[in-house]
């Protein structure tokens, strides 16, 4: 997630700059979606604050509710469910009161599926279900069809067609390759065979959801990966800080244009700033780095690459 974190970062301030209000507001969301799968929770609320101002000062009806579903989602990733509930809730009647239908451009059902789940409301579940399968078949979306197999394997009480539900999303995320919802497909997986005593069998989907999480930078659901991990018996080991979360988006752009060979002229004109704000970039990045060089530099952002694949 840190490359989409600094790619978001960057096209909200392109917007900014250039003075387009509605790519600002979409910028703004996009980037807060991020943030919310980062747990990067004060900065995900301003932004999504910011882009539905934007949304009703232009009356921009997508920006309110993908905003809405962004806060629901952050909810959902601190593990705070009865307000992820009340926000998806809001974000659902928002949304198909307006006619927004496509499940994956205002993602909210999914995440209000898995909610209800996990508050034990299977009804509500169920109905939130529905309406996602119904909005993945009118739109062909493999990733909303995704979510409801894995919300299924979750709800299914019968454990061999549990097992067909997850197959199911897994072979669908291959279609539509999302490595953060995979992850999160393999953890529902590997939660479900846990609680169901197969501890041995819950390791494998969880070690690849928490694999997937750390290489994201996902950390709150890394956390939870790890508490499902050890709930199984195997201790689960330390994790490697990477280097690019402790950098700003900006200051993460510039570490990787100067990584891969660029000088300061050639990092400016890519980025659209000026040498000097480059070179006050890497004062700050090597600040907080501990380093004093370019190659030190890189090689600290060619071992964040091998810590990310593994």
């Amino acid at each position: 997630m840190s490359s989409a974190y600094a790619a978001a970062a960057e096209s909200a301030a392109l917007a900014e700059d250039t003075g387009q209000v509605s790519e600002l507001g979409n910028s703004l969301v996009t980037l807060a979606r991020v943030e919310a799968g980062l747990g990067h929770t004060a900065a995900c609320r301003e932004h999504v604050e910011r882009a539905q101002e934007i949304g009703q000062r232009l009356q921009i009806g997508g920006i309110f509710a993908v905003g809405g579903g962004v806060l629901g989602l952050l909810e959902l990733s601190l593990g705070r469910l009865e307000a992820a509930v009340e926000r998806l809730e809001a974000t659902g009647r928002y949304a198909l009161g307006r006619g927004l239908e496509e499940p994956m451009v205002v993602p909210w059902a999914q995440d209000l599926a898995e909610a209800y789940i996990r508050v034990g409301d299977r009804g509500s579940a169920e109905r939130t279900l529905a309406t996602l399968d119904a909005q993945a078949e009118r739109t062909g979306g493999r990733q909303a069809a995704a979510a409801v197999a894995r919300c299924r394997g979750l709800l299914e009480a019968d454990e061999a067609r549990a097992e067909v539900w997850f197959a199911r999303a897994l072979d669908l995320h291959e279609q539509r390759p999302d490595p953060f919802e995979r992850a999160r497909t393999e953890l529902c997986h590997g939660e479900r065979l846990r609680r169901a005593r197969h501890r041995a069998d819950a390791r494998e989907p969880l070690r690849d959801a928490l694999e997937a999480f750390e290489r994201l930078g996902a950390e709150p659901w890394a956390q939870r990966a790890r508490r499902e991990l050890a709930a199984t018996g195997e201790q689960v080991r330390g994790q490697r800080q990477l280097v690019a979360r402790e950098l700003t988006p900006q200051e993460l752009q510039v570490a990787l244009a100067v990584a891969n060979g660029a000088s300061n002229r050639e990092a400016a004109a890519a980025l659209f700033v000026s040498p000097k704000t480059i070179e006050a970039q890497l004062t700050s990045i090597y600040r907080k780095l501990d380093i004093r060089s370019r190659t030190q530099l890189a090689k600290a952002m060619h071992e964040d690459a091998l810590a990310l694949t593994g």
